[in-house]
């Protein structure tokens, strides 16, 4: 673990205060060990961002799994309603002809009777 504090500079400040050297350095290597108690390692630190990512990446697999059941969900029902349409649609072009045929013949028979 490297040193997160100057401890010898930290001693030179409590002696030139007054502070005699013995209980300077204890002061000094207790602040130490209880700094480095706390502060975050390279190896916490890279721990961390595994976890974060390994949550990413099952946030990411999870997220693909819903939208992709919702894509074949929608995809089901889209197939559904272009079954429906084209009966509507095949009954509309037999319709159309049949309006057409009517009319064609509805004037035929006007354009005769003059």
């Amino acid at each position: 673990m490297a040193t997160m504090i100057d401890t010898l500079g930290y001693v030179k400040r409590l002696t030139a205060v007054g502070v005699s050297r013995e209980p300077a350095e204890a002061h000094a290597e207790a602040f130490r060990d209880e700094i480095a108690a706390q502060v975050a390692t390279k190896a916490d630190l890279d721990a961390g961002v595994a976890r974060l990512e390994n949550k990413i990446n099952a946030l990411a697999a999870s997220a693909t799994a819903d939208l992709d059941a919702v894509q074949a969900h929608l995809d089901s029902k889209i197939t559904g309603l272009e079954a429906r349409f084209e009966g509507k649609f095949m009954l509309l072009h037999w319709m159309c002809g049949f309006n057409l045929a009517t009319s064609i013949a509805v004037l035929w028979m006007l354009s005769r009777v003059r």
